[in-house]
């Protein structure tokens, strides 16, 4: 598995999170990107969002009470919900860049400012700077060294602004 997105710095310190139930039939993994539907659960980004909600800091599915060693048939108190770190004006994720057939692409300093898409690349979603189209990610910092991406989500994609 590549690095999907995660929490890269936060201005108080502290993600601005939430927990929140899923929609049901969800199988998203920690990292994804997630949108809030009418229902008030989240679900999976579909290609080219146009509207985030944050990033999964779980998988779906994944809090107590779920795949339990040696576990009923019925299983009582489980907690649909999942934590998500919540796309907003400040907050910076990290990620891994592609580019077609370069994975992960090395970030340049001339990238910082930039605006790219995003993409799902297995069970990872990533900064596909391809997508010059539908952007949803803007590159505010890099570590070349590592390869990260630091990026905060565009005003015109953010759930909650």
């Amino acid at each position: 598995m590549g690095r999907s997105f995660n929490i890269g710095r936060t201005p108080s310190g502290t993600p601005n999170s939430q927990s929140i139930a899923v929609t049901a039939a969800q199988a998203f993994k920690k990292g994804a990107l997630v949108v809030d539907t009418a229902a008030g659960t989240v679900s999976e980004c579909g290609a080219d969002p146009v509207s985030v909600l944050g990033v999964a800091m779980a998988d779906a599915f994944s809090g107590l009470g779920y795949d339990m060693a040696n576990s009923p048939t019925v299983v009582t108190g489980r907690s649909n919900e999942t934590v998500i770190a919540i796309a907003d004006r400040s907050q910076i994720f990290t990620c891994r860049g592609v580019n077609g057939a370069t994975d992960p692409v090395t970030p340049l300093q001339t990238n910082i400012g930039e605006v790219y898409g995003v993409a799902k690349v297995g069970t990872d979603w990533v900064l596909d700077l391809a997508e010059v189209t539908t952007t949803v990610c803007e590159i505010v910092d890099i570590d070349v060294d590592l390869k990260i991406f630091f990026v905060k989500f565009r005003e015109a994609v953010l759930a909650l602004p």
